[in-house]
């Protein structure tokens, strides 16, 4: 637990980016996101677990520092993130490209964002 009490931020988005930019530089990254496309249950858990380090890794752990908003907000993003799980979900917002997919990653942006603060 004190490994996430120092985790940087910063510096942990960079080491992400790193790694992704390298996996575009290598060639891997069409793989990678075929397998991830594949197993649709599997980028919604490392979201998950991606937004529960950034809130472990925030100044703010304690849920009573946050606004009532902010929590109904991220609560609502969750939900909205797993109907990503569902394909018929998938399918219609395919349907609304690009700007469902913008509007999606701002909205899953700003709940990670409230959990880091």
């Amino acid at each position: 637990m004190t490994a996430l009490n120092r985790l940087n931020i910063l510096a942990a988005s960079a080491l992400g980016m790193f790694f992704g930019v390298s996996l575009v530089m290598v060639g891997l990254a069409g793989d990678v996101v075929g397998f991830l496309e594949s197993h649709r249950f599997l980028p919604l858990a490392m979201s998950y677990l991606l937004m529960a380090i950034a809130f472990l890794s925030s100044g703010s752990r304690d849920p009573s520092q946050y606004y009532g908003i902010e929590k109904a907000y991220v609560v609502f993003v969750m939900g909205f993130m797993a109907l990503y799980a569902w394909q018929p979900w998938v399918d219609m917002m395919a349907s609304y490209d690009p700007f469902s997919a913008i509007v999606s990653l701002v909205l899953m942006s700003i709940a990670t964002a409230i959990l880091a603060r």
